[in-house]
């Protein structure tokens, strides 16, 4: 027997007993029900005829929608609703936990929601795919996919990737190598923190341009094959290298500044690119500050802000060569102190200072180097060494000690000695003259 498309089910003893056929038999009746109550509501001349009952009865059962609960004994429910255009499933538990999925023929939808207020949405259109995380404290994470492009969305942080390239709003950004270290980062400023090597052949960066092997712009260029970093202006440039620092007017280099294992060189130069290092001008060594010069380091005149001190002379500065090292066959200003202090095995002039002064020769000369010119009274070195050696200075040269000047300054000591000398034998004679006097 059937009625409207439902077949009536096999009613038996055994069937009586079955829970699932005890169901199919209520859900009959229920069926049956309300076929009849569509019928008799909608019943007049219009539809009695043959045949158009079962029609009426027929479409009501295409209207109408099913809807089934099922709970157990654990307070566990599990609604489920059908129609013609949407099937929805609903799953709760007895702690607050629902599950939902429903489904039409536009669109799937599943959401789970927890009992502390955390809320998971997966949405699936013919356009769209998107998924969607909300938690109690009302942040929110989203994922979308079109066929245009992938976005994922952090409260306001949004990353977005489509044909056009990868774009972050509102976010840093993280990129770690596979030691876990932090190679790149960006901060929700715009700061861009680097740890790692940059490869470029082309392009800008912050107004420089990239080239195969330099990094240009604004007047300044960076040599990377050769490491010279040049700024140019006009016909001037200066260039960089690793341990030098040269300068050029014209096209011409005009002066360079060195550091390496002997300090600081500063050279003036002039003349073309070519040209050899001309004169020192500056050298910074070991706190020993070196003006004029050759390139070689001969004749090198120096200035320290600690001079040493040397003992005897008056109170005032000469130069002296140093026997320390690193200054060792160097010249550095000291200042000629007097003091007892500064001095032992002090004893008197034994010598007669008359015929030390006899044996020295004064005389006149023109200097052969240098800048002086003229005529000057003076002695010769080494006349000077065989009369008076201690008013002699020598200096090394080859490991050998080679006389080099004499020691003007000193020289008033014997004549101050002679004029002793001659003043005990003046009052000698004088004395032999009075006695003399005095026995006429």
């Amino acid at each position: 027997m059937a009625l409207g498309g439902f077949a009536l089910p096999e009613i038996s003893r055994e069937t009586m007993a079955d829970s699932r056929e005890q169901k199919k038999i209520s859900e009959y009746l229920y069926q049956l029900t309300e076929q009849l109550r569509f019928v008799l509501t909608n019943l007049d001349g219009d539809n009695f005829a043959q045949g158009a009952m079962e029609k009426e009865i027929a479409k009501s059962a295409l209207v109408r929608e099913i809807r089934e609960n099922l709970e157990d004994d654990r307070g566990n429910i599990h609604t489920l609703s059908l129609t013609a255009d949407e099937l929805k499933s609903e799953i709760a538990d007895a702690n607050g936990n629902i599950s939902t999925f429903t489904q039409t023929a536009q669109r799937l939808e599943s959401e789970i929601a927890d009992a502390n207020g955390n809320i998971s949405t997966l949405t699936q259109t013919a356009e769209k795919l998107e998924s969607k995380i909300t938690d109690a404290n009302g942040n929110i994470t989203k994922l979308t996919q079109t066929a245009s492009g992938i976005e994922a969305a952090v409260n306001a942080s949004k990353l977005s990737f489509d044909a056009s390239g990868l774009h972050i709003k509102n976010g840093g950004f993280e990129i770690r190598n596979k030691d876990n270290t932090r190679v790149l980062y960006a901060d929700t400023n715009g700061n861009l923190t680097l740890n790692g090597k940059v490869n470029a052949t082309s392009g800008t960066i912050g107004g420089f341009t990239i080239e195969e092997n330099t990094l240009s712009g604004g007047g300044v260029t960076l040599y990377a094959s050769s490491g010279i970093i040049r700024s140019e202006y006009g016909t001037n440039r200066t260039d960089i290298h690793r341990s030098s620092l040269l300068f050029y007017e014209n096209g011409n280099q005009s002066a360079q500044i060195d550091v390496g294992e002997y300090g600081v060189r500063i050279f003036t130069m002039g003349g073309s690119e070519s040209n050899t290092k001309g004169d020192i001008a500056l050298l910074l060594r070991y706190g020993a500050l070196y003006i004029g010069g050759a390139a070689d380091g001969g004749e090198n005149r120096i200035i320290c802000d600690n001079p040493a001190t040397t003992t005897g002379g008056s109170a005032n500065v000469r130069w002296v060569q140093r026997k320390d090292e690193p200054y060792k066959g160097r010249y550095s200003l000291g200042y000629i102190t007097s003091s007892r202090r500064y001095k032992k095995n002090i004893e008197p002039v034994a010598r007669d200072a008359g015929a030390i002064i006899d044996k020295i020769r004064p005389v006149t000369y023109e200097p052969r180097t240098g800048e002086e010119t003229g005529v000057y009274y003076g002695f010769i070195a080494e006349e000077m060494e065989e009369a008076a050696p201690l008013l002699c200075t020598y200096i090394e040269q080859d490991g050998k000690k080679v006389i080099q000047s004499v020691q003007y300054d000193r020289v008033p000591v014997l004549l101050v000695k002679d004029a002793q000398q001659t003043h005990r034998r003046l009052a000698a004679i004088e004395k032999w003259m009075e006695e003399k006097e005095k026995a006429k």
